[in-house]
């Protein structure tokens, strides 16, 4: 840090992309006692579960255990204390390295579709939280990234439409607004609601094997328009769409757009959601 001050004076760092910034937040307390000044932005990592975990560990990767809210939610939650550390001393603070399972992730959980509906659900809670950016981890071989090169082309995997659709709900001067599930049956069910502009974006998760109904009571009367993220099955590597397309060879959208429009009925827009979707 002394020796890149001297060659490039008012240079901001990065660091300690701590691996574990819940065990080890004495470490980030630390650096940010000695490095004040020089160092402008905390990165850390996080992940859900485990490929290096024992079958016995709760880390141990499985569809299940990724699903849960406390492989998503929870898990930007534990960062809560680390964000709070790096604002109160003016900092940002990155999660830099971010996937589902680590290890270079595991098959048939982390390349499959539920790793994409735990994708939208873990970056909204990051921002919640107050986390000032993300990075997913990738490799371009392993089975946690979300896609990979072919002879063919590009093989999108279940992971980047998780992605597609968090970016989708976001726009110039997104702001995050207060979305509450109520009800006696919400369990597997997830909301998000962002303004962005004179525009209200909703995202609806429905992690359970049942078809769900949402009533949105969001303001207004507007007619709105619904996509959907679908599946053949939460085990699918491949056979993923949003709003009625998929990602071809070439990186591009492939298939016929497919969004229904909706009028605003008695108390709000009732939405149903298919088994191991999303809206």
């Amino acid at each position: 840090a002394s020796a890149l001050h001297r060659a490039v004076p008012g240079v901001s760092l990065a660091g300690p992309a701590l691996a574990n910034p819940v065990a080890d937040f004495g470490y980030l307390s630390a650096l940010v006692g000695v490095a004040r000044g020089q160092v402008a932005m905390l990165t850390v990592h996080r992940y859900a579960l485990s490929a290096c975990a024992p079958p016995a560990s709760p880390l141990y990767p499985t569809i299940t255990r990724l699903l849960r809210p406390s492989a998503s939610i929870g898990l930007a939650d534990t960062l809560r204390r680390s964000v709070a550390l790096a604002h109160a001393n003016h900092m940002s603070i990155r999660w830099d390295e971010l996937n589902s399972v680590t290890c270079g992730g595991t098959l048939g959980v982390s390349d499959s579709f539920a790793s994409a509906l735990w994708a939208t659900d873990t970056l909204f809670a990051a921002l919640r939280a107050g986390v000032d950016g993300v990075n997913v981890q990738m490799r371009p071989t392993a089975l946690n990234a979300p896609f990979y090169l072919t002879a063919a082309g590009v093989q999108a995997r279940p992971l980047l439409y998780g992605l597609v659709l968090f970016n989708q709900a976001l726009g110039p001067h997104a702001h995050l607004l207060d979305a509450r599930l109520t009800g006696s049956a919400t369990a597997g069910l997830s909301a998000w609601a962002v303004r962005t502009g004179h525009r209200l974006n909703v995202v609806l998760l429905n992690k359970g094997t049942s078809v769900r109904t949402v009533l949105v009571r969001g303001p207004g009367t507007a007619t709105a328009t619904i996509t959907r993220l679908l599946a053949s099955s939460i085990w699918t590597e491949s056979h993923v769409t949003f709003a009625g397309r998929h990602i071809d060879g070439a990186g591009r959208w492939a298939g016929r757009y497919v969004a229904v429009r909706q009028r605003r009925g008695s108390g709000g827009y009732r939405i149903s959601l298919p088994p191991f979707s999303g809206a």
